[in-house]
């Protein structure tokens, strides 16, 4: 298990998949849920990290059957977060300073 996992690692790996949960971090970076868990806390602190509910934001019932989107949506597993890059978690994956 690593001692430490890089903050632009993290950021990369995100950026890559489009969005990431803890499941996923954990098994990536070969460290705990609850590891992963602290340290996507930590990221969406700090502003690189922006959690997101999964789900239709209209949920509107029937209509669901016939969203192309609907295998992977997420609508009824409450309690899942994921997580996107914000502009400032952009920029560190670019190399850019966050002060630009």
């Amino acid at each position: 298990m690593p001692a430490v996992v890089e903050t632009a690692e993290v950021l990369r790996e995100i950026h890559d998949e489009g969005v990431l949960n803890v499941a996923h971090l954990a098994r990536r970076f070969g460290v705990s849920p609850e590891a992963a868990r602290e340290l996507m806390n930590s990221l969406q602190g700090q502003g690189y990290l922006k959690a997101v509910e999964p789900g239709c934001p209209n949920n509107h019932g029937w209509l669901c059957r016939f969203c192309p989107l609907k295998a992977s949506c997420g609508v009824g597993t409450l309690g899942i977060k994921l997580y996107h890059l914000t502009d400032k978690g952009q920029r560190i994956i670019a190399g850019r300073d966050e002060r630009e």
